[in-house]
């Protein structure tokens, strides 16, 4: 009896307030990921139920931006592998610029994003993640070494057409590769752009890389 009358209206006032108040930091929070590049576990976490839907449209615009940076420095296929400037695994959030484009937070897996479509290759550690990180997004999976899904190198050798570019942070890829990328294509040019793929996340930092070419 006491929740009667007045009372009883702040107590609701009260809870309609603090509901209010998680959307309200929820909306702020996604805002402020666009700028600053928080990852999807945190994004997920701020928006509830509304997480897979909203974190699959931010990844199809960070996608999106990325083909149109492709398409203005003239390549057509680019390549986002996981690793920093010692080929390190397990990278410091600086360099996670794959889970960034992608969604898949894994320790391991490559992107690989043409004008056509995207891929993530990952390995058996990471299936069942990767397919649910991906799923809506847009971005197909690769499952490495299972029966019939190409290597990496045998998509773009069945894919790329003699002409076109591969683009990838030569920072970030080992010699080794990158001697058999180009044995492979002989006849292809790859070219090892650096600059604005990483200006897309430019709130992250203001620092600019030149183009390695």
């Amino acid at each position: 009896s006491f929740l009667r009358g007045g009372a009883f209206q702040k107590i609701v006032q009260c809870r309609l307030w603090r509901r209010k108040k998680r959307r309200m930091k929820a909306i702020r929070l996604s805002s402020w990921e666009f700028a600053h590049g928080a990852n999807s576990f945190e994004i997920k976490a701020a928006l509830g139920g509304r997480k897979e839907e909203k974190m699959n449209q931010v990844i199809q615009e960070r996608v999106a931006a990325l083909k149109k940076e492709m398409e203005q420095a003239g390549v057509d296929y680019y390549m986002v592998p996981t690793a920093d400037f010692h080929n390190s695994e397990y990278v410091d959030r600086y360099f996670k610029m794959r889970e960034y484009l992608s969604g898949f937070t894994g320790s391991n897996g490559t992107l690989v994003v043409s004008s056509r479509e995207a891929g993530l290759w990952t390995d058996g550690r990471y299936f069942i993640q990767a397919e649910n990180e991906l799923a809506g997004t847009g971005i197909k999976l690769f499952r490495m070494l299972d029966e019939g899904v190409p290597t990496i190198q045998e998509y773009l050798q069945e894919n790329m057409k003699e002409g076109q570019t591969l683009g990838f942070d030569g920072r970030v890829v080992d010699t080794a590769f990158g001697r058999r990328l180009e044995r492979r294509f002989r006849r292809r040019r790859s070219v090892l752009p650096s600059t604005g793929i990483w200006e897309i996340r430019s709130g992250r930092t203001g620092r600019r890389f030149p183009a390695i070419r």
